[in-house]
């Protein structure tokens, strides 16, 4: 009976080890996690299915194998030293790195457990972790947090779920930007950055998004620790969890001071002469329309004065424009001196000013205010070293109440003051002459020509005209210039000499130069479909088209419209445009250089800046004037002043075109001294699209450096 119970326990004591076994087996087939063990020596004795799946490959593949061969090498030396330390009885927690069997990078966390029989480690188990995921996720953050605090913008998070969204993180950006450390503004509002100048639509428009939970982008004035203000353009977003709720919110913020400073700047530049400060004509003409209907309203006359500075040019052009400049302020301010301060004083054109008087007690009193101006120009100007005197002609045309003319166009007086200030020019100059309807009788002519002028364009008779400009080295055609013609229906050809002029004066050259690019565009894109090697055509833009806001964009409309190459378009300005608003024509020049259309400088050579100027402007070629071209085979100075001009282009890598070429000795000059391209009468006259269609077919059929017939 007693063997039996021996014999019984014993099979009970088998079956619980199996069991165990059993179990333990499957705990280490089926663990989650990669287990392994090792022997003494680190080669690997047993792997789970996870860790195989993790190094992609068989237990057999493992087994056998010292643990390090799935080590970086960087890695094996620290690795064995943990090793170590676990057979002798030490548990470890490690991170390292290993790579499969296709040599796939993985991190991973190891638990080394040493197994102990009778005190002594006989085997190393080893648990270890794929936490690649982890480790990547780690370094995204890591980056992303180093992007956020090197960010030139001010970002700022504010904790949603907390009362008043206290600040939780702001990066360093904001900190430079606001004047104030991170503990002074962790944990508050930001709120505090608001003053008594942030507009508070903006403060609402702010909040409302926030309790919404919207998006938000607002321009609103801050302030920084010392008090001083800045524009701040704001952006917040909200962050939602996995559940759609609000956690934070996320600012982002830029100074916009700069920005801001420079529309307000613009902004003012657009309604004020940027060298004298004063209104400029289209402030004038504004504050003319204002003060037209309170003259109506109250049953008053008003004012308008014309001032025209006498032979300013000759003196602009021989003190130069630095001078001339100062002269201009110095006007400005005497006149400033001796009106009222309901008065507007506006620099209109040039050395032109206009002067309106809306109060006058006496309509004569106008008189008084023009005889003080006359006076207090006629003082000498000291300007640097140089002393100047100046006299100016004066127009004054009278505003009624009761004149119709003063309801329906205000603006009439200031064409009435300009017709009145030539009578005085033609009474000799610095005197004052007062506007009447004998004046229109004896300026008819001009009014006439103005008025058919503008007939013409609406009525379509102008036309195109181009003339070849031609390589000096072939002969051959590379480029066309525009030119408008005005063929008048009972007069025939109108002179572009008598017509241009009259065109900038009465602003009808916008119209004019508009129609010019439009035309020339629409014929060099058509013309150059049918040639090998294509044209450019080159486009003259008087001053008050190139400084036009609209300009720019004008030609990239009709760049697009045509599908015309930027380079295929020539944009030829003289120096004058330059003393309408310097800065905004040299920007403008940059505009068409970044738009890869070629600027040309007409007419060089004969304006006093050309050499200072050629420094700062983006130009592509210099056309040498005529004047220089028409005595170069009789005069040594204008032969020497034409190769020097050619000399200093080359120097500065400028394309050169010598106009006005009559005959052969001129071309022959021109050739010797280098010049790049030719343009006159010699190789082609300014000619229709029908003809220059005829004269390029001879060209492509005569020989090199054989002129079409002109």
């Amino acid at each position: 009976m007693q063997g039996r119970w021996h014999v019984s326990k014993a099979e009970d004591t088998r079956l619980q080890l199996l069991e165990q076994q059993s179990r333990y087996e499957s705990l280490f087939t089926h663990h989650p996690d990669h287990v392994f063990s090792l022997d003494l020596k680190g080669y690997v004795t047993s792997a789970n299915k996870s860790l195989c799946e993790m190094l992609n490959c068989n237990e057999s593949d493992i087994v056998g194998h010292h643990f390090t061969e799935f080590m970086l090498d960087d890695d094996k030396a620290e690795v064995i030293g943990y090793f170590e330390r676990a057979i002798h009885g030490e548990r470890l927690r490690y991170q390292t790195r290993a790579l499969d069997l296709q040599g796939n990078l993985r991190h991973i966390e190891i638990i080394n457990l040493p197994l102990t029989v009778e005190g002594k480690v006989i085997e190393v188990f080893g648990i270890s972790k794929d936490i690649s995921h982890d480790v990547f996720n780690e370094e995204e953050m890591r980056v992303l947090k180093r992007s956020v605090d090197s960010s030139a913008n001010g970002i700022i998070i504010a904790d949603a779920k907390q009362p008043d969204h206290p600040l939780t993180y702001v990066n360093p950006a904001f900190l430079k930007m606001t004047g104030y450390s991170e503990s002074e503004v962790l944990g508050r509002n930001c709120r505090f950055l608001q003053g008594e100048g942030s507009d508070p639509e903006v403060v609402s428009k702010l909040r409302t998004a926030i309790s919404q939970g919207s998006d938000v982008n607002v321009v609103i004035r801050n302030y920084r620790k010392d008090g001083t203000p800045f524009w701040n353009d704001l952006y917040i977003s909200p962050v939602r969890d996995n559940s759609g709720e609000i956690t934070h919110f996320i600012g982002v913020q830029q100074d916009i001071s700069r920005r801001i400073e420079a529309e307000n700047r613009l902004d003012y530049q657009s309604t004020h002469d940027v060298l004298t400060g004063l209104p400029n004509r289209s402030l004038f003409e504004e504050r003319l329309s204002h003060d037209a209907e309170l003259a109506i309203r109250n049953h008053r006359s008003l004012v308008v004065l014309y001032v025209d500075l006498d032979e300013f040019k000759p003196i602009n052009d021989s003190l130069g424009h630095i001078v001339g400049d100062k002269i201009l302020q110095h006007v400005a301010e005497r006149i400033s001196d001796v009106i009222e301060p309901g008065d507007t004083l506006a620099r209109y054109n040039g050395d032109e000013f206009l002067l309106l008087l809306p109060s006058l007690m006496h309509v004569d009193d106008a008189q008084v205010v023009a005889e003080r101006i006359l006076t207090t120009l006629s003082q000498p100007f000291s300007i640097d070293s140089e002393t100047v005197y100046l006299t100016a002609s004066i127009g004054i045309a009278e505003g009624e109440f009761s004149n119709p003319i003063l309801a329906r166009e205000p603006h009439m007086l200031i064409r009435q003051a300009d017709m009145a200030m030539y009578q005085a020019k033609k009474g000799g100059r610095n005197t004052v002459h007062w506007y009447s309807s004998e004046i229109t009788e004896q300026m008819n002519e001009r009014v006439i020509l103005r008025r058919e002028l503008e007939g013409a364009l609406q009525q379509d008779d102008l036309q195109l005209h181009f003339q070849p400009i031609v390589d000096s080295k072939t002969g051959r055609t590379v480029s066309v210039e525009a030119l408008v013609r005005w063929i008048h229906p009972k007069r025939g050809m109108i002179s572009p000499a008598v017509f241009i002029p009259l065109a900038e004066q009465t602003g009808q050259i916008i119209a004019i130069g508009d129609w010019v690019l439009r035309e020339a565009c629409t014929t060099i894109a058509k013309l150059n479909q049918t040639r090998e090697e294509p044209l450019t055509v080159a486009v003259n833009i008087s001053p008050l088209q190139f400084t036009r806001s609209n300009f720019l964009c004008n030609i990239e409309k009709l760049l697009q419209e045509f599908s015309l190459e930027p380079s295929m378009l020539e944009i030829e300005v003289t120096e004058g445009v330059l003393f309408h608003d310097e800065e905004i024509a040299i920007d403008t020049l940059h505009s068409l250089q970044n738009m890869g259309i070629r600027v040309s400088i007409d007419d060089f050579g004969t304006g006093y800046s050309s050499l200072s100027y050629l420094r700062l402007l983006p130009v592509h070629k210099l056309k040498i004037d005529r004047s220089f071209i028409h005595e170069v085979t009789e005069s040594e100075r204008d032969c020497a002043i034409v190769g020097g001009i050619i000399d200093l282009a080359h120097h500065l890598s400028l394309v050169t075109v010598a106009e006005g070429i009559e005959t052969a000795e001129q071309e022959a000059i021109l050739k010797q001294q280098g010049c790049t391209l030719l343009q006159g009468y010699y190789f082609a006259r300014p000619m229709p699209l029908a003809d220059l269609n005829e004269f390029l077919r001879h060209e492509l059929n005569a020989p090199l450096d054989n002129p079409a017939p002109n």
